[in-house]
């Protein structure tokens, strides 16, 4: 079947979801920058992206290994601006930094999927708006410095998915 592109996220309990959501549609009212990251659950990356030729089966060896790791929780840190985007940065604790650095080994142990340069620089986070002018942006980015206070949440589920196959979602 060729190679397919690859994702595992962590996804925040959807009252936390919706507390997010909330706030930042209420400012967007005052600044009206584009809605596309609200289509889809708010989520964390575990990882960069990845491409795989056997999808099937790294996708049940990621969710064993998500599974076996076992719930863990987040802190959010203040909303920054980063390369056109505004997300929410998510401390990286020593739980969620073995999760990564497991899943890295994983892919590359059974799989010979290499560390992407992207992802020695790894900082979890949200995405919250992308596609707005500088100036949008900015306003953005301050309007939720006030309004979005940091955050806790526990992480019970994850999907790991793929740019051609469904996206399958797991419980810890």
């Amino acid at each position: 079947m060729g190679k397919e592109l690859m994702w595992a996220c962590a996804l925040l309990p959807e009252e936390v979801n919706q507390e997010i959501v909330t706030v930042c549609k209420r400012a967007n009212k005052e600044i009206g920058l584009p809605e596309t990251v609200f289509r889809f659950p708010l989520h964390i990356s575990l990882k960069k992206s990845w491409e795989c030729d056997r999808f099937l089966d790294a996708q049940r060896d990621v969710a064993e290994y998500l599974k076996q790791s076992g719930r863990f929780s987040i802190t959010t840190e203040s909303p920054s601006l980063y390369k056109g985007m505004i997300w929410l940065p998510v401390k990286v604790d020593e739980k969620l930094k073995r999760v990564h650095v497991g899943l890295d080994a994983l892919l590359e142990a059974k799989y010979g999927i290499l560390r992407s340069e992207a992802n020695l620089w790894f900082h979890p986070h949200i995405s919250l708006f992308t596609g707005g002018d500088g100036k949008r942006m900015s306003a953005m980015q301050k309007i939720l410095e006030k309004e979005l206070s940091p955050i806790t949440a526990e992480i019970r589920r994850v999907v790991v998915g793929g740019a051609i196959h469904r996206d399958t979602f797991y419980q810890l």
